[in-house]
């Protein structure tokens, strides 16, 4: 049963008083012959005593690649995640769920269910016994051990979930030999996103990218307070207004429409009238919005496209988990400008959500994108490098030469669009939202910090910037610049020449993007 030792050998008996005991897991009878009294002896349970070269604790073994219980008929395994991408070291590994909350109960007239939560690895126990054949299993998308976060959905107008209870998985299990410390579940990825399996898909994936996020950039700040992460099959794009952790923010009821349609378009297909808006608003308040399903522009109509891999679906997370460290960096009264800015976009002919640069507070929104969309490319590099689903070449569509090859956020807008030459060249013109500037002042000209070649410089881009960590790039936002010339003086005055820099590279850098 996964623990060995040895006990003394029976003694020579000529009465044994007793009868031989049903001992407990771990123990085993033995005869032991009465100290005063040669040749009587009575049974008696003892615990089995581990070999010294046997590293699994007394009372456990090896299932699922977790310690679980001795005892087959207590609860206890691993669940994990499909991962459709190979991670850095080529290997298609499921991920463990992490920290998410694990209920039990008996299949049949069940009523009363017991909990725990998965460690770092999706390992569990329940300490009870299951003396049946049927038991049921839910994992709830809440993380009670580290409090980061907590996963509702809303799937077309299906607001109840969304404002009250986080995404739930269920399994109901059947075990005729009644074993149940052996579960080894996994939340597979799933074609038909608006459907349960695949919303526990995005969820699991969710839920790992955000530990994964704070557990590897431990010098980046965490929001002070539990994330409220949205899923939905709406068809607008992920994004962070923070509404949950920004706390009172006092809007009518139009305005609070205006947000939700700016931060998620109008859910499709059903258009939800104002009070279900405020319910939403006033029930969940979520801080960040992420869809289900990825969706295009495509000639003035949005397409759904394939189901959303794991990497698609990890580096949306860390984008949006970027504008959640500003969040905390620079406080509230500099990001609610961004909200601000944004919902001003709505009703404009501007292209969505971020306009074309020429209303009033474009500067915060040009700092705060271009720092997500390089921390996005840079830690999904990390984990994926070439084993990524982007389109195209390997090498060249890997997540750091996408972001070394973009410049302007209205370059790739526009194309998406579909717009006419002449649409198209007047939003060119604009050159903005700089989208690879700041990994820009974090690469060394032509090489990943690690050493790794890039491709080709974007034309027109003097990249003479380096060595600016991740932290250093928010640092910058104690301050509060409100556009990118102002960033740019503050950063060289907290960093300057320390990072290695010179003052004329550094200028003619950011003075290549048009600053």
């Amino acid at each position: 049963m996964g623990l060995t030792g040895s006990i003394d050998p029976f003694p020579l008996c000529d009465m044994v008083i007793n009868e031989e005991p049903d001992c407990g897991p771990g123990e085993q009878a033995v005869l032991t012959e009465l100290e005063f009294e040669p040749g009587v002896c009575r049974w008696e349970c003892v615990l089995i005593q581990e070999e010294d070269n046997n590293d699994t604790p007394f009372g456990f073994e090896q299932n699922c690649d977790c310690l679980t219980s001795f005892n087959p008929k207590k609860p206890g395994g691993r669940v994990t995640v499909e991962e459709t991408q190979a991670t850095e070291n080529n290997e298609l590994e499921d991920g463990g769920i992490k920290h998410v909350k694990i209920k039990t109960t008996r299949r049949y007239f069940g009523f009363l269910w017991r909990s725990t939560d998965t460690d770092e690895k999706g390992c569990w126990n329940i300490d009870k016994i299951y003396d049946v054949k049927r038991m049921k299993l839910k994992v709830v998308f809440r993380d009670r051990v580290t409090d980061r976060l907590r996963i509702h959905s809303a799937r077309g107008v299906r607001f109840w979930n969304a404002m009250l209870k986080p995404v739930k998985h269920k399994w109901r299990l059947q075990s005729d030999n009644r074993t149940w410390n052996n579960l080894c579940l996994r939340i597979n990825q799933n074609t038909e996103e608006q459907r349960r399996l695949g919303q526990s898909f995005s969820a699991a994936t969710v839920n790992n990218a955000v530990h994964e996020f704070y557990d590897d950039l431990t010098e980046l700040p965490e929001v002070d307070g539990r994330l409220q992460i949205l899923l939905n099959n709406w068809s607008g794009a992920a994004s962070a207004p923070m509404f949950n952790v920004m706390g009172p923010l006092n809007y009518s009821l139009v305005e609070l429409q205006t947000l939700f349609q700016q931060f998620q378009f109008e859910p499709d297909p059903i258009a939800v009238p104002f009070p279900l808006w405020e319910a939403l608003w006033t029930g969940a308040k979520p801080d960040i919005f992420l869809p289900l399903e990825r969706s295009i522009l495509r000639n003035g109509n949005i397409e759904t496209t394939r189901v959303r891999a794991s990497d698609v679906i990890k580096s949306t997370v860390f984008h949006e988990l970027t504008h959640a460290s500003q969040f905390e960096v620079a406080g509230q009264t500099w990001y609610s400008g961004i909200i601000d800015y944004i919902v001003g976009v709505a009703g404009t002919n501007q292209i969505q959500p971020y306009g074309d640069g020429t209303l009033p507070g474009a500067g915060l929104i040009e700092i705060a994108e271009s720092q997500a969309f390089s921390i996005e490319h840079i830690t999904s590099d990390a984990q994926y490098g070439l084993s990524h689903s982007n389109p195209g070449l390997p090498t060249f569509s890997r997540y750091i030469n996408l972001i070394e090859n973009r410049t302007f956020w209205t370059n790739r807008a526009a194309q998406r669009q579909n717009l006419s030459p002449e649409e198209s060249a007047e939003i060119l013109a604009l050159e903005f939202l700089p989208e690879g500037l700041v990994f820009d002042l974090y690469d060394e000209n032509g090489s990943f910090p690690d050493g790794l070649l890039l491709s080709q410089e974007a034309s027109n881009i003097v990249d003479m910037g380096k060595n600016i960590t991740l932290p250093e790039i928010l640092l910058p936002l104690e301050s509060a610049p409100l556009d990118v010339n102002q960033y740019k003086d503050i950063m060289w005055s907290e960093i300057g020449s320390s990072s290695g820099n010179n003052i004329n590279d550094f200028n003619a850098l950011f003075s290549s993007y048009g600053f």
